[in-house]
């Protein structure tokens, strides 16, 4: 795992457009770091360029969740990055 993050982490599904989309620019603007997960890569592009986050602190992950261990793979990718999730949006 790496060191602490500074910045507390969001770990938000269906961040590729909608609601989830709107849930993370907020948090990114409240001073989160972000791991985005949703299923197409361009929505997820479009949500970190919007964030205006750096791309060391908004993480895509691309993930099916109708697949029973893309929860697990998804909530341990955020934590190989960040060392840490402060919030979870359960959007998808």
């Amino acid at each position: 795992m790496t060191e602490q993050h500074p910045h507390p982490v969001a770990l938000i599904t269906g961040a590729g457009r909608g609601i989830g989309r709107a849930i993370a620019l907020a948090l990114a603007r409240a001073g989160y770091s972000l791991c985005i997960a949703a299923r197409t890569r361009e929505e997820l592009e479009e949500t970190r360029r919007l964030s205006s986050l750096p791309v060391e602190r908004a993480l895509i992950v691309l993930v099916d969740l109708a697949d029973e261990d893309s929860a697990d793979a998804v909530i341990e990718t955020a934590l190989d990055c960040f060392g840490r999730i402060d919030a979870l949006v359960n959007n998808a």
